[in-house]
């Protein structure tokens, strides 16, 4: 229900998935864990328009007129999925997770400068300028949140609060490849299983380990 009342169902493959793992709980046999979360973080670096806009242009696109964004740290997903994976008693049942707050995305993009070490611009763009799913997805963000009195299973099950955009931008030693490679391209760093690699001589590197800085 709360996972609707967010306007997620409007998004056409959101609501195709939603109705699979319905038929997922529904059947006794499949010990099934639903997951259900807000606008991902690493969107920024996934999205292939946004990763080419933010390496290329040094922009970050979105169409939330302003609104906050409830944006959730993949890795809070990620420690969701792996406590239901252990837990047995988590079987059959669904979790909604949100982000602590919620953030513009002007603010996520003095986030990005901060991190990338260089002026990061958000572009308001036109609804037409995304493909139909991520259109619907930013319609959602521009309806804004704040007025949703809805509660993250985060710290019920997690026993943490959830992560900020921040905490999710620094801790560099939990991205994938992707979202590392557009971080390297910015500050020359490459990152590697939680150290960076900066070029000292042709043919010579230097390991050193990331600090919340670049």
């Amino acid at each position: 229900k709360h996972f609707s009342d967010l306007g997620f169902y409007k998004v056409p493959f959101v609501r195709k998935h939603a109705l699979c793992d319905g038929d997922l709980v529904v059947q006794k046999k499949l010990h099934a864990t639903i997951i259900f979360a807000s606008h991902l973080m690493s969107n920024v670096f996934c999205y292939e328009f946004e990763r080419k806009a933010l390496m290329d242009k040094q922009e970050f696109y979105g169409a939330s007129r302003g609104k906050g964004v409830n944006y959730v740290s993949p890795n809070d997903i990620a420690d969701m999925v792996v406590n239901a994976i252990l837990q047995k008693t988590r079987k059959r049942e669904a979790y909604l997770l949100l982000g602590p707050s919620t953030i513009s995305d002007k603010q996520v993009a003095t986030l990005l400068s901060e991190q990338l070490g260089t002026n990061i611009t958000y572009v308001e763009k036109q609804l037409d300028f995304f493909d139909n799913n991520t259109a619907s997805l930013e319609m959602i963000k521009a309806a804004g949140f704040g007025k949703n009195n809805i509660k993250s299973d985060t710290i019920r099950i997690l026993g943490r609060e959830a992560e900020t955009f921040d905490d999710y931008l620094k801790a560099t030693d939990r991205m994938s490849r992707i979202e590392r490679k557009a971080l390297s391209v910015r500050t020359g760093r490459v990152y590697l299983d939680g150290k960076h690699v900066t070029e000292e001589k042709e043919g010579e590197k230097k390991e050193e380990s990331v600090g919340p800085a670049l």
